[in-house]
């Protein structure tokens, strides 16, 4: 009886960290904090694997943000979106079809996809193998040592410092289109500032991942052998991105041959990156790659969610 109690009583410290961890893990795998869906791949699945609907919207961190209540009120349908930000396109591939073995019920599918995720020198490592084991294996993902440390900064940032969620929006003002010395800007500071810097340098030497972009012609054959309804989405992007990574690199011309095959192969796109651009102002750009949450993302939602089902 010693034995045991001493036993228990060297496991009190575990057993609390246990507890520590699964209440502020940063995935809400275990579905007990009531955040629902977070933009990571380990929350988004493990999200729709507890509330399965036959509509998902794949792609990375500008598919991740929809207001899920305007998309089901356009479309008169519950969706799931298991994008995250990240993704890359050979990721978003392996949970479509990780996905489909949970529900081969799946019906629609938006499939987001840009020049970004089609470069050849974009996240070459594949991390849904191992999503899948975390998925599938609860001690792999209690034991992972990312998560714990993730787990202690979640505690700070919402216990001891009460930060709220960051949203992707902003207000804008006439010193944003003006240098240092009061000359005119061609563009908001920040969004050259984000096209130069964040962008630009992933960008250059810019070729299509031939082998993602296969897969990506063999899923769309694989879903309509299946009988899924699948849109390539390309969403917009800000003019400053067009000009000041795009065209130095010649990424439009790439992205012509890009768009050419797949409309060879029979595949549905709604291209609001090149041909189709909607010509929003630059205040609906968070940031010239993602829509502003408040001031872009909603008019976008409204459109792309009409679109898909003016086709199907």
């Amino acid at each position: 009886m010693k034995f045991f109690g001493k036993l228990a009583l060297a496991l009190l410290p575990v057993a609390a960290w246990l507890c520590f961890f699964i209440a502020f893990e940063p995935n809400d795998y275990f579905g007990l904090r009531g955040e629902g869906s977070l933009n990571a791949p380990v929350s988004r699945i493990r999200a729709y694997e507890n509330d399965m609907t036959n509509n998902v919207i794949l792609g990375d961190s500008r598919m991740a943000h929809f207001d899920m209540e305007l998309v089901e009120e356009v479309s008169d349908e519950a969706w799931s979106n298991v994008s995250y930000g990240g993704a890359s396109l050979d990721e978003s591939i392996d949970e479509f079809y990780y996905l489909y073995e949970l529900n081969p019920d799946i019906q629609n599918v938006v499939f987001g996809v840009s020049f970004y995720t089609l470069n050849n020198n974009y996240r070459t490592v594949n991390r849904m193998a191992t999503v899948k084991t975390q998925l599938e294996n609860p001690a792999a993902y209690l034991f992972n040592l990312e998560y714990n440390i993730n787990a202690l900064t979640v505690f700070k940032d919402e216990v001891l410092l009460g930060l709220p969620d960051v949203e992707e929006t902003a207000e804008h003002t006439p010193d944003e289109y003006v240098d240092e010395n009061g000359g005119a800007l061609p563009f908001r500071s920040d969004l050259i500032d984000y096209a130069e810097n964040s962008l630009a340098p992933v960008c250059e030497n810019y070729a299509v991942n031939e082998a993602a972009l296969e897969r990506l012609l063999e899923l769309a054959a694989f879903c309509e052998e299946h009988g899924v309804n699948f849109t390539v989405v390309f969403p917009p992007m800000d003019e400053s991105v067009r000009v000041l990574v795009a065209q130095p690199n010649g990424i439009d011309d790439t992205m012509a041959d890009v768009l050419a095959r797949l409309a060879d192969a029979g595949v549905r796109v709604l291209d609001y990156e090149w041909e189709n651009d909607p010509g929003y102002p630059d205040t609906a750009y968070y940031d010239g790659f993602h829509l502003d949450t408040v001031h872009g993302l909603p008019e976008w939602t409204k459109t792309l969610f009409t679109e898909v089902y003016d086709g199907t």
